[in-house]
């Protein structure tokens, strides 16, 4: 799993479109919690993705997890906390 944090809005868009249209990339599942948001008001992007690898033997394909963060609302994921 690996997390990405971007400060603005246009960023999180840049990067969507950058791995979209990475041939390496395949986007598996995608959770977009901007719309609508979680009952906390909590919101990311969570991405599994199968990315392409070069191993000795040939090609293969990793399944990895990607969250997308805008970092004004991870810094408040405190606020988002359902429970103590």
């Amino acid at each position: 799993r690996g997390s990405v944090y971007c400060d603005l809005e246009d960023e999180l868009v840049a990067l969507w479109n950058k791995i979209e249209a990475d041939p390496r990339i395949e986007i598996v599942r995608t959770k977009n919690r901007f719309n609508p948001p979680l009952f906390n008001g909590y919101r990311d992007i969570m991405m599994n993705v199968a990315v392409e690898v070069d191993t000795p033997t040939g090609k293969i394909s990793h399944l990895c997890e990607l969250q997308v963060h805008l970092t004004a609302i991870k810094k408040s994921e405190p606020m988002h906390k359902s429970h103590a």
